[in-house]
């Protein structure tokens, strides 16, 4: 049998025979499924800075961690844009907390998205290719020509390519999996603005 490629590349060669028998990955049995959880949150506060140091306890409370932090004033509002990696399981007590101590909801939204197949299906692939690269580092022992060594070793090159590729993948599902982003963004509505006797243009320049 013909060694070939768990992505189903074409076969190489007529001198680099060997048996497979073992060599397909039983599909993983995860004990939950992948699961990635993402919010994000507005909420209108009276005082940015008072409020971003309100969060900043909540954040350490439930070992979280500001992944972008950015600020901009208009002459409307003054906004604070906070990119939050949260423990998914901590994801629901931290928004309401946020929501509790910190400021009035103006807009809210909780997506989540099921990777459970995708994850199984790289992690099907990872152990297929890891057993090919073993049965190839196996061949290249036993390899005789010239020809057979080049062979062997550009296959050797594209598995470990690959592996590496969907390992980066598998790593990056699941730190999406274990920490969900919330995006908070703290907005406070400049005073001109909430009293209309104060829009004047003499008063706003004053």
């Amino acid at each position: 049998v013909w060694l070939e490629r768990a992505d189903n590349h074409a076969n190489w060669g007529n001198t680099l025979a060997i048996t497979t028998a073992g060599v397909t990955a039983k599909t993983p049995d995860p004990a939950g499924g992948k699961i990635i959880r993402d919010a994000n949150l507005v909420l209108i506060v009276k005082d940015i800075v008072k409020s971003k140091t309100a969060v900043d306890s909540l954040v350490k409370k439930h070992k979280a961690y500001y992944s972008n932090e950015t600020y901009n004033n208009t002459d409307y509002e003054h906004n604070g844009y906070l990119t939050i990696r949260v423990p998914a399981e901590n994801l629901d007590a931290l928004i309401a907390e946020i929501e509790k101590e910190i400021g009035e909801v103006y807009n809210k939204s909780i997506n989540a998205r099921d990777v459970t197949e995708e994850y199984i299906d790289l992690d099907t692939r990872l152990k297929n290719k890891r057993n090919y690269l073993n049965r190839y580092t196996e061949l290249l022992k036993q390899a005789k020509t010239i020809k057979d060594i080049l062979e062997i070793q550009t296959k050797i090159r594209e598995l470990e390519e690959e592996i590496e590729s969907t390992t980066g993948r598998l790593k990056y599902l699941t730190n999406q999996v274990n920490f969900s982003t919330l995006s908070l963004q703290l907005s406070k509505i400049n005073e001109i603005y909430l009293d209309p006797d104060k829009g004047n243009f003499g008063k706003r320049l004053k």
